[in-house]
């Protein structure tokens, strides 16, 4: 759940003023796979999207009913337009989207489900939708598989938590949906240098939990850092001994020593992260590669390392590199999969 949005869920001019617009259940291609969040404002105004186009624009008329009478709505929108000229989408899926006005009782789930994310914890939040003379709906959050309703499809929640994702089902009138919550992930920087820096800037954008270390203090401290990052002066014998990692988490290293990179891959390539990059030179990275295996590490560790790290986009300016790096970070937390045009597939792409 994007932190932005949580924030505004969570302040009191919401409650009574807003209509909680979200996607249900999807099938085929739709212009947004995640089951994402819209707030729809008493003057139109709009908070978040569930995908733009002619889907979102249906939504928002209906959500000026909603908010007028306070019962919830459902919006069902094929987006099977036969021809360019269609007035619908052409996106070739379907989506029902359900719009409840948002009051203190969602206000409170809301609150809840913060509170576990704070804790470390990734709740689901069940919501079972009945169709009959109105609209019923139902919210359960919890913490584990144990919330089984004989409404539900048991292997529908089991799989939300065992595949960290959402699942819906839909059939005739009724509509279940298993929205997994995922906490910010956690983007580990070594070196708060010009790239470091920019790529801080582009995963605080892009929702990411992000933490800078580098002990120059006179270069990264709160005046010269994005707004949101955390910040880390320590010495790397210090985080060596008090830094944790899990398989989640992602690492990019960017110091200004090639001593220190050659110290932080030592340290890191055992831990293996979700994602560990190192800016360097192929020749520098060669090197690096080789003190490694010597040292003993797993082969296979060192093969799953992004150096040179990024994309490649041709980038030459501090901009595009970082562009470069952040586009592998997504890819590789959603993945898990180097891309065939990754700097660090050997390719010759100059």
């Amino acid at each position: 759940m994007n932190r932005k949005l949580l924030r505004i869920l969570l302040s009191p001019e919401v409650c009574g003023n807003t209509v909680l617009c979200r996607i249900v259940h999807s099938s085929g291609s739709t212009p947004r796979r995640d089951y994402p969040y819209m707030l729809v404002w008493l003057d139109g105004k709009i908070t978040g999207t569930i995908g733009g186009g002619a889907l979102e624009y249906k939504v928002i008329d209906k959500s000026k009913e909603v908010l007028s009478t306070g019962e919830p709505g459902l919006i069902s929108v094929d987006m099977n337009g036969k021809s360019i000229h269609s007035k619908g989408s052409l996106c070739g899926g379907s989506a029902i989207v359900l719009i409840e006005k948002f009051d203190a009782k969602l206000q409170q789930l809301i609150l809840q489900t913060s509170t576990l994310m704070d804790k470390g914890t990734n709740p689901v939040i069940v919501t079972r939708v009945t169709i009959d003379d109105s609209i019923s709906i139902v919210h359960h959050l919890t913490q584990s598989t144990t919330y089984i309703n004989v409404d539900v499809h048991a292997d529908l929640l089991d799989k939300a938590f065992t595949n960290r994702r959402t699942y819906s089902y839909a059939k005739g009138d009724n509509i279940l949906l298993c929205r997994f919550i995922h906490l910010p992930q956690v983007l580990h920087i070594f070196g708060g240098g010009h790239v470091g820096r920019a790529v801080a800037e582009l995963a605080l954008n892009l929702d990411f939990d992000v933490r800078i270390y580098d002990d120059r203090t006179d270069l990264v401290n709160l005046e010269n850092m994005p707004q949101g990052v955390q910040i880390s002066n320590d010495s790397l014998k210090h985080l060596q001994n008090t830094l944790s990692f899990d398989q989640h988490d992602l690492v990019l290293v960017t110091t200004r020593n090639h001593q220190f990179d050659l110290q932080i891959m030592s340290w890191l390539t055992d831990i293996n992260p979700g994602y560990l990059g190192l800016m360097s030179s192929r020749r520098k990275w060669i090197m690096i590669k080789n003190e490694l295996e010597q040292s003993g590490s797993d082969k296979s560790k060192i093969d799953r390392i992004c150096s040179p790290v990024g994309l490649y986009i041709a980038s030459e300016t501090v901009p595009e590199i970082a562009i470069s790096i952040m586009a592998e970070i997504v890819l590789m937390s959603k993945t898990g999969k180097k891309s065939n045009i990754s700097m660090s597939t050997g390719k010759n792409f100059r």
